[in-house]
């Protein structure tokens, strides 16, 4: 980079005062061949620190970013297991309790009333509770899922890719409202290579960012279907939600990258490099206001 740099800069100085002082002169003098390659050499050193700097902070970056992420999720983890284990314990014991108070206001005036849909909502209570904590849990996994730098070492087996879909949309904590947003036209199915648990992951981020985005400007619905070719097979995820702007379009997948606040940066990173080390990759087309389209490419199975 810092000898491309060095060469546009050099060409473009030497063209403009072509053209804005001529007659042009190019007079070396007595610098020989050894000194300009020294000056070249020292130019490329200078640029080389630069960016191990760059990469450094990176490296620091995502350290205290994992040290924070597990720090969170250990901390979280036992609250929100009490609060499974008791969701358990009122799906077993509320819906009695409700048909005593049921039976005794139908039997006894002297009964302190309760209306039925305040019933209703008490007996609904312990699943929103498992719902909410499910939810949690999946963002804290997703969250320590997506600082991994290292997918080569989990174990790649046959999938099909509609089972794999399924699975995903089957483990998010999707509302009712949430399901009926998402379309799954899978016609064409075709087996993949992969460890099914970083896919599922991959498939998490990309929900999570097209619902977010949908409740933002409240209209849109993702689509998922696939097509077949001889060389790769494709998986399309698109949503016409919000949309990404041109100017943020072409660093999505980089590294701790968010066009929003709540966003760490690392989500659509880790399907990059998780699909990469499948032999596939992903891309992103999208039109602001209109649609946002990634492509999970799959390299077809001999």
């Amino acid at each position: 980079m810092a000898l491309t740099i060095f060469t546009i800069g050099a060409v473009a100085g030497c063209l403009v005062f072509y053209y804005l002082l001529p007659p042009f002169y190019l007079d070396l003098g007595s610098i020989d061949l050894f000194e300009f390659f020294c000056t070249i050499f020292a130019a490329v050193i200078i640029g080389g620190l630069f960016s191990y700097k760059k990469e450094n902070i990176q490296k620091i970056k995502q350290q205290s970013l994992k040290m924070q992420a597990a720090a969170i999720a250990h901390e979280m983890r036992t609250p929100l297991a009490a609060i499974s284990h008791l969701a358990d314990g009122l799906k077993i014991n509320l819906p009695i309790l409700i048909d005593t108070q049921q039976t005794a206001q139908d039997k006894d005036e002297s009964v302190t009333y309760v209306h039925k849909s305040q019933l209703q909502y008490l007996e609904d209570t312990p699943t929103e509770l498992e719902a909410v904590t499910k939810s949690a849990f999946i963002v804290i996994d997703m969250l320590l899922m997506n600082l991994r730098e290292n997918p080569s070492e989990a174990v790649l087996e046959k999938h099909s890719i509609l089972d794999c879909v399924k699975n995903a949309l089957e483990a998010y904590a999707l509302t009712k409202r949430e399901k009926a947003l998402i379309s799954l036209g899978i016609a064409e199915d075709f087996e993949i290579k992969a460890n099914s648990h970083l896919l599922k992951h991959v498939f998490f981020n990309l929900l999570k960012n097209s619902l977010h985005y949908i409740k933002a400007v409240r209209k849109g619905k993702i689509v998922i279907w696939t097509e077949k070719g001889e060389q790769v097979n494709k998986l399309y995820f698109k949503d016409t939600g919000k949309g990404i702007s041109k100017e943020s379009l072409p660093y999505v997948f980089n590294q701790f990258y968010s066009r929003t606040d709540h966003g760490t940066g690392v989500g659509l990173a880790f399907c990059k490099m998780v699909l990469q080390h499948l032999g596939g990759d992903i891309t992103c087309d999208s039109i602001e206001g209109e649609f946002t389209q990634f492509t999970l490419i799959f390299p077809v199975l001999k």
